[in-house]
């Protein structure tokens, strides 16, 4: 997971935003995003579906100078040791 709000499963993702699911599923769905599905491994696989969605991260580095870099950068492929190669997607939400 690369994103959770707070005070929920920080201890699973790399990042905590200070918002509600609802607001993010809700904007998405005004951007005229689509829902999809999550990976489903039963009772076959099925890759996640649904609009594909760039997420880039802000950052001030340790100079102070505003960065921006996409979320994949900060997913690391354990085998090959490069940044995630696949791009996020809308699966939707279970609210």
């Amino acid at each position: 997971m690369f994103a959770c709000t707070r005070n929920t499963k920080e201890h699973e993702s790399i990042v905590s935003a200070n918002t509600k699911a609802y607001l993010v599923h809700a904007a998405l769905l005004t951007l005229g995003a689509e829902v999809g599905h999550p990976v489903r491994f039963q009772p076959e696989y099925l890759p996640p579906a649904g609009t594909e969605i760039e997420v880039l991260v802000r950052y001030l580095d340790e100079k102070g100078k505003i960065q921006t870099t996409r979320a994949q950068d900060w997913i690391k492929d354990n085998h090959t040791g490069k940044p995630m190669a696949y791009p996020f997607v809308f699966a939707g939400s279970s609210f």
